[in-house]
């Protein structure tokens, strides 16, 4: 009953309001800043996902990604992720890779966690139409394209837990895309120029509480508030610098998490997301009227030990057999 009644709200949200894409822009999904988070006793995970969100002006998105991290004793991690996105409307579509992420992950005896991480892009987000030299708008671009810097740290009290997460670009893309190139009234004139584009940093916090429904079963309601720290900027025409008014402030999403887990070994996670609160411009391409995430875990322990334990069992058995004998 519970379960359906947090469904229920949160599918009942407004479907016209738009969310940041969260698992594009990389920091709500890095390893231990994702929602869940709380780890497992064994040494190697692996994780693969896809993802789907509707975004401005339509356009249809896509995305996976195929993550590992590995432990190193208990209280340290190293994680790195990969991911691929494609776009589409009806006239026009994009897709390629998208970034790398490597991220480290420490977590204190008092249940707090540190994270500390880089986003690599795959491309400088400067894709253009085919027909003529005008870049894609950030909407169908695969990466924002800047090489960031990602920060976290968390604490959990029992089934609680909370997150405050830091990214800073630390470079820019080379995107080239300018509204006025196009026609007043052409369809790809809509959309917020980018050329020459600067984006500022985000801040998230995070808010979750793990409802263990049954010995399978974790439902996870939660917040996610993300704050664009400064209006973005762009270059216009005549090269003179534009500052983007509306594209700082608060983005607020209500997420609920749902974990079926199988056994110690392998975890389905569903993600379903929507917005509460947003400002006025998402130029950046981030914005979704929802977001549907759908992973699969898998946990395994120490390869080698795991080699060096059945090699031991093949040679005693073969000295058992060599004794009878």
């Amino acid at each position: 009953m519970k379960i359906a009644l947090l469904l229920a709200i949160l599918l009942s949200l407004n479907s016209d309001l738009l969310a940041q894409g969260c698992s594009d822009a990389g920091f709500c999904t890095v390893h231990g800043l994702n929602a869940d988070n709380t780890g497992t006793l064994l040494e190697n995970n692996v994780r693969v996902g896809i993802n789907n969100g509707k975004g401005d002006n339509e356009i249809n998105i896509w995305s996976t990604f195929l993550e590992y991290d590995r432990k190193f004793g208990k209280n340290f991690s190293l994680g790195a992720k990969i991911t691929y996105i494609s776009e589409s409307t009806p006239s026009l579509s994009n897709s390629g890779a998208s970034d790398i992420f490597f991220s480290g992950n420490y977590t204190t005896e008092n249940n707090l966690n540190f994270v500390a991480g880089v986003k690599i892009p795959l491309n400088s987000a400067d894709e253009k139409f085919d027909s003529i030299n005008v870049g894609l708008p950030m909407g169908f671009q695969t990466s924002l394209g800047t090489f960031d810097l990602i920060l976290g740290i968390g604490y959990r009290i029992n089934d609680f837990k909370v997150d405050l997460g830091y990214q800073q670009p630390l470079s820019q893309n080379s995107n080239t895309y300018l509204s006025t190139s196009f026609p007043q009234g052409a369809p790809f004139g809509a959309y917020q120029s980018t050329n020459k584009f600067e984006r500022k940093p985000d801040l998230l916090l995070r808010a979750a509480y793990d409802i263990k429904a049954s010995k399978n079963w974790i439902i996870t309601p939660g917040v996610l508030p993300i704050f664009h720290l400064g209006n973005d900027e762009f270059t216009d025409s005549s090269g003179a610098v534009q500052v983007i008014d509306g594209s700082e402030g608060l983005t607020l999403n209500a997420n609920i998490l749902i974990q079926y887990v199988i056994n110690q070994r392998n975890t389905v996670v569903l993600e379903l997301q929507r917005h509460l609160l947003q400002g006025d411009s998402r130029p950046d391409g981030l914005g979704r009227k929802f977001l549907f995430n759908l992973d699969y875990k898998i946990s395994f322990a120490n390869v080698l030990a795991t080699f060096g334990s059945l090699h031991k069992r093949i040679l005693s058995h073969i000295n058992d057999n060599i004794y009878i004998k």
